[in-house]
């Protein structure tokens, strides 16, 4: 038996062999970047005067790497369709790996003794932010090695900036919002602070839209619009400006009547616009009449009908007592009632000097469906050209403030002249 040493270029030289016989080839040690190839080479018959080659190949010692890709803020959420790139040491592209639906890539076999490599990532899912770390990895023989790669997913928030809208300069604090996915699912509530601005906390890749939950003040109403935004580039923050209309506290009543009476005759008063005309409702919303009784005695009303499902209350006030009296409580506000106040007992002197109707809150838009009306018995004493005016007015209240209108209507007395019929001459038989 004998052992031989390959030269540098890989060659082992066997000289003055016998031709007579055969031979076996068994390699015994192997270079420390290879497997030993232990297979021997058996019956080698040699040629004279010839060299007989003889080749022996050797595997390099390899290894392989398996990539893990997860979700960075949720490692049990796996990440399939991620590219990858493996680097040699002179950061030349030697594979390309994608992730499968479990988040792994397994390379080839790849040489490992005396071997570095670098694996970058190339591609990822839409929603993720490509991760630009280069990682280095050393192989082992016949190990799989593990490595993970933490992908973060796109987030931006959204700033938004509450303003008055009539005046953009002038920003609203505690205004609440509400920010919904694509399914209408409440992901985040947020509040404008003092400077009326309110940042969200990190929203993932994908469109969302938001809209108020509370206006933040009783003075402003509610923005029922909504306002739809995307998140598609990391770190990016989207800005809104939102503006509130501050509330405008408005209410109305017209009325009109007899333009002309004669002494003792009914005067006619019809009321209408008796409305709230705020966009928002309003406590306490009352309708007074001011009875002009120096002229004038109260006798009938009809209530009139009204366009919301309410019940009201009647009072009056004479000038015998300071507060209002009730003359008649849950009234329904779908049926016209005929109230007569010539049925109260008053004494000789006491007369009524104002009606009250308290509808309590009612919202926006209410108003008389079929006009409210009135009947005033004039005094048979008025005397000719005599003017008299019947006040009238509507109040309404909105955390305080009290909006107020009035409405009057005048009437003029004319006496007939008295007309006498000429005498006619008697004449007899």
């Amino acid at each position: 038996m004998e052992q031989l040493l390959p030269t540098k270029n890989g060659v082992a030289l066997i000289e003055d062999l016998k031709v007579t016989h055969t031979y076996s080839l068994k390699e015994t040690t192997a270079n420390y970047k290879y497997k030993l190839n232990d297979e021997p080479i058996t019956n080698i018959v040699l040629t004279p005067d010839k060299i007989t080659s003889i080749n022996v190949e050797n595997e390099k010692k390899k290894g392989q790497v398996r990539i893990k890709k997860v979700d960075k803020d949720n490692n049990e959420v796996l990440l399939e369709g991620v590219k990858f790139e493996i680097l040699n040491s002179d950061m030349e592209v030697i594979e390309e790996l994608v992730t499968n639906a479990k988040g792994e890539a397994i390379s080839s076999m790849l040489p490992c003794v005396d071997e570095k490599y670098f694996i970058r990532e190339k591609e990822t899912q839409e929603t993720y932010v490509l991760n630009e770390e280069i990682k280095e990895i050393v192989l082992e023989e016949n190990q799989i090695k593990d490595i993970i790669f933490e992908n973060e997913k796109i987030k931006g928030k959204l700033q938004i900036t509450k303003v008055d809208s009539k005046d953009n300069s002038k920003t609203l604090q505690g205004a609440v919002f509400g920010i919904y996915d694509e399914n209408d699912n409440l992901i985040q509530e947020i509040t404008t602070a003092e400077n009326g601005i309110a940042i969200s906390d990190d929203i993932i890749y994908g469109k969302y839209y938001c809209k108020e939950l509370n206006s933040g003040s009783e003075y402003y109403l509610l923005n029922e619009n909504t306002y739809e935004f995307e998140i598609k580039t990391n770190g990016e923050i989207v800005e809104k400006v939102i503006d509130n209309e501050p509330v405008d506290i408005t209410v109305d009543v017209d009325k009109v009547g007899t333009v002309e009476i004669k002494p003792g005759e009914m005067v006619d008063y019809q009321f209408s616009n008796i409305a709230n005309n705020s966009k928002i409702y309003l406590e306490n919303f009352k309708w007074y009449d001011y009875i002009p009784t120096d002229y004038v005695r109260l006798q009938k009303m009809t209530t009139g009908t009204w366009n919301q499902k309410l019940t009201y209350n009647v009072y009056y006030k004479t000038n015998k007592t300071e507060d209002y009296i009730l003359f008649k409580e849950n009234l329904n506000t779908q049926e016209n009632y005929d109230l007569d106040f010539t049925t109260l007992e008053l004494a000789d002197d006491e007369y009524i000097v104002e009606t009250c109707y308290d509808f309590g809150k009612v919202d926006t838009g209410f108003r008389e469906s079929i006009s409210p009306t009135m009947k005033c018995k004039s005094f048979d004493t008025l005397e000719d050209n005599t003017t008299f005016t019947n006040y009238t007015k509507t109040v309404g209240v909105y955390y305080g403030i009290t909006a107020e209108a009035d409405s009057k209507w005048t009437t003029i007395v004319h006496v007939p002249e008295e007309t006498h019929e000429p005498l006619l001459p008697r004449t007899g038989k």
